[in-house]
């Protein structure tokens, strides 16, 4: 689980503290990407041996997102779906709308095929 919060200075510059937890129970080393708004990153590694770890960082630009485990090599995980923070996220109205539409249509194909069967 990422968290991450932005503070501004007076001068422009952006204190970031991005939090890893592991919520599981094995400890593994893990790597971090850390990706910012002006495109740079940074990578760091963390031996997973407490349950969280705090990076901080003082930039020009604000935190975009980070990435847990980025090349997917941990096969272990139980759950993928939690290992990014995007700081911005995509809420266009039309995408999710459509993802429901596609699900209902995927339900119904399943019903269907399984009356056919």
């Amino acid at each position: 689980r990422e968290e991450a919060e932005d503070e501004e200075d007076d001068s422009g510059r952006y204190r970031t503290a991005v939090v890893i937890e592991n919520r599981g129970t094995i400890e593994y080393p893990v790597e971090v990407l850390v990706r910012f708004a002006d495109g740079s990153e940074v990578r760091e590694s963390w031996d997973g041996s407490y349950r969280w770890v705090r990076f901080t960082y003082d930039r020009d630009a604000r935190l975009d997102r980070v990435i847990v485990d980025p090349e997917d090599r941990l096969l272990i995980d139980v759950n993928r779906a939690n290992n990014s923070f995007v700081a911005e996220p995509l809420r266009r109205a039309d995408l999710r709308w459509g993802l429901k539409l596609l699900m209902l249509i995927q339900n119904l194909l399943q019903t269907l095929g399984s009356v056919v069967s």
